[in-house]
């Protein structure tokens, strides 16, 4: 497959790239890096594919936006003095400084200024995760009328949380940075797959009866998964 070049009236604000292959239909992708791909069959003539960029041309600036907004939230997710990160769903503002402990206010995280701040903090912040999740675990089981075997951290940059065959239940420590009813969510997912380990008609039921409105956290989820990058 080769590149093909672009069109002039394109050039610039859409910035596309024409890849043709011996495909039956025109696919536009927008990527991580909000270049703006365009898989087309052989046939088709560029005059015509530029015409159906045009045609989505709000769609694609929409999405280029939103790809370079998540792109300036992962860089700001950092920990360092001043930088604002999610607890539970609300900013703080780190503050390195001469404190005793970490200590969590209405603006701030506050943390002592020790050789390694950052590696004080991320076990603080999963301390905070399993404490959190524990507690939602044991209030969802027991109104669900279900047992677990245990309630385990993963690093998982991929999956918001598992749940095995024999029970154990493991979330990405990452969960502490959304809302409380994202994790929620996400403790009741899991929970869920104890009755019904597929993701079939019946176990979204199980879900709604407990969560109604659970596509919603759902779409939050999915429009903030670069919090797995943190």
């Amino acid at each position: 497959m080769a590149a093909v070049k672009q069109s002039e009236t394109t050039a610039g604000l859409l910035n596309p790239r024409i890849i043709k292959s011996n495909r039956k239909s025109i696919t536009l992708v927008i990527d991580r890096n909000g270049e703006l791909i365009i898989r087309a069959p052989r046939f088709v003539s560029d005059r015509e594919i530029m015409k159906l960029v045009e045609a989505k041309r709000d769609w694609i600036i929409k999405r280029q936006q939103e790809v370079e907004k998540t792109d300036k939230l992962k860089q700001e997710l950092t920990i360092k003095d001043g930088s604002v990160i999610p607890f539970i769903g609300e900013d703080r503002t780190i503050s390195i400084g001469e404190y005793r402990r970490i200590l969590l206010t209405e603006t701030e995280i506050q943390i002592p200024m020790v050789h390694d701040p950052e590696k004080v903090f991320m076990k603080w912040l999963k301390m905070q995760a399993l404490y959190t999740l524990q507690e939602s675990v044991e209030h969802y089981a027991e109104l669900m009328g279900l047992s677990y075997e245990e309630v385990k951290l993963s690093n998982a940059r991929t999956s918001w949380g598992t749940c095995t065959s024999k029970r154990v239940l493991r979330f990405s420590w990452r969960l502490i940075l959304c809302p409380i009813e994202m994790l929620d969510y996400v403790v009741v997912h899991e929970l869920s797959h104890i009755r019904h380990m597929n993701h079939s008609r019946e176990f979204w039921t199980c879900v709604e009866a407990v969560l109604p409105d659970y596509k919603n956290r759902r779409k939050w989820l999915k429009a903030h998964s670069y919090y797995m990058d943190f």
